[in-house]
């Protein structure tokens, strides 16, 4: 059965948002993906900074969270790429 107030699996789903949109990306500039998959790898990185954060809510003591949240962050590399999310 699954506990609301466990971080765990919204941590775990986050992960699986944030490799499938690197796996979207395959390491290219932001300005070098077409722009069908650019749409995707914006949306898995919505789903995995919400599911990032709503975790950090449950429980932010465990610092997975945070270091998921700024590899998120990360992907889009500086501040012009987040427009993107």
């Amino acid at each position: 059965s699954h506990n609301e107030d466990d971080a765990i699996p919204l941590l775990i789903r986050a992960r699986s948002y944030h490799d499938r949109g690197w796996f979207v990306r395959r390491q290219r500039v932001i300005l070098d993906i077409q722009t069908g998959a650019l749409v995707s790898l914006a949306s898995y990185m919505k789903k995995a900074l919400a599911d990032t954060d709503s975790a950090i809510r449950l429980s932010d003591a465990n610092p997975y969270g945070y270091y998921l949240r700024l590899r998120i962050l990360r992907g889009f590399g500086g501040k012009d790429d987040r427009r993107y999310l």
